[in-house]
């Protein structure tokens, strides 16, 4: 997959705090709600926006490597 990618696990890094923190923002509004994921990635994301309570969560993206990691 492509480098550009969020790597939840690396939580010390600043893209991967400011990215969790965008997350977890929509997901306290989420619960209840359907949600959309554009630019999903690997679903990581996805998931959060699931846990948090939401309806249904379609999450999208162009590469299919990314599609298919999330989906496994």
């Amino acid at each position: 997959m492509a480098d550009e990618r969020i790597d939840p696990a690396a939580r010390e890094d600043k893209w991967v705090v400011d990215h969790y923190a965008r997350y977890l923002f929509a997901s306290s509004v989420a619960a209840g709600r359907r949600a959309l994921d554009v630019a999903c990635g690997t679903g990581f994301g996805s998931h959060l926006l699931a846990e948090s309570g939401a309806t249904h969560v379609l999450g999208a993206d162009l590469a299919q490597d990314a599609v298919d990691y999330a989906t496994a």
